[in-house]
């Protein structure tokens, strides 16, 4: 299985990746080890979703970080996010 998620930044930015394990990239992120977060911490996991195989996942991430997605409905603030903890 192959993950696209989403975190939020402290800077109220938010960054899409894609993953095979959400785990270990989430730890890299909150250690620093990736160049895009690394000053952007802490973070919040908000969102993830899993597909069959990475080529789904990645045009999915793609298409997160895409102008298209801003198509996408805005969530209201009621709505409960995910924490790291949780995934």
């Amino acid at each position: 299985m192959y993950y696209t998620y989403l975190l939020k930044l402290n800077d109220g930015n938010f960054y899409a990746g894609s993953t095979q394990d959400i785990k270990r990239r989430l730890l890299d992120h909150e250690q620093g080890k990736n160049i895009s977060t690394k000053s952007k911490r802490p973070l919040e996991l908000v969102w993830f979703s899993g597909f069959r195989n990475k080529n789904l996942a990645q045009n999915f991430e793609n298409y997160l970080k895409s102008s298209s997605a801003s198509a996408l409905p805005k969530l209201p603030k009621s709505v409960v996010f995910l924490t790291q903890k949780q995934a």
